[in-house]
């Protein structure tokens, strides 16, 4: 599946090389159907969408999240247990609308976030964020590499609305 990745720990050198003897990193999607919340839901476009595995971001496809207007709106996953976070992919919506997917932070935390002020977010000590100050056109990576439960993702935007297919969480785990 597109949400699991196997790779060796220390890649082989060579093709014919056996590395089912070696450990081996498990990479996967751990927001896939974990729960949601955002700041509004306008037209049936309701957080869960942006964890239920798909990436398509045609509106009519029926998996594309709808906020209201709003002063820097949010979605917030909770991944249900502490992991050790890799990567975050942000999936755009794509027949429309790019443009409200800018000036966006990703926020990882161990613990609940306290607020949805960005600002106070952005001093707390326990939240590591990260910014894109672009358009994620079809989708952008943030490279993580912390441990996490808790993921935001906030626009640094007045009056504007969140429009996303998919946020993936991928973090990795030596079988």
């Amino acid at each position: 599946p597109d949400d699991v990745t196997l790779f060796c720990e220390n890649p082989p050198d060579v093709l014919e090389q056996d590395c089912t003897s070696s450990p081996m990193q498990v990479r996967s999607n751990v927001a896939l159907g974990k729960p949601t919340n955002q700041i509004s839901t306008r037209f049936g476009g309701v957080s869960s969408r942006v964890v239920d595995g798909n990436t398509d971001g045609r509106w009519t496809e029926g998996s594309v999240n709808y906020t209201n207007n709003h002063f820097r709106p949010w979605v917030d996953i909770d991944l249900l247990a502490i992991e050790s976070i890799d990567n975050i992919v942000l999936w755009n919506r794509t027949d429309c609308c790019a443009i409200r997917l800018s000036r966006v932070f990703v926020q990882v935390s161990d613990v609940p976030f306290t607020t949805t002020n960005l600002s106070t977010t952005l001093n707390d000590p326990n939240v590591s964020s990260y910014y894109f100050g672009g358009t994620v056109n079809v989708s952008r990576n943030f490279n993580i590499n912390r441990t996490g439960r808790y993921v935001r993702v906030q626009i640094d935007n007045n009056n504007t609305r969140i429009h996303m297919a998919e946020i993936q969480v991928f973090a990795n785990e030596t079988v």
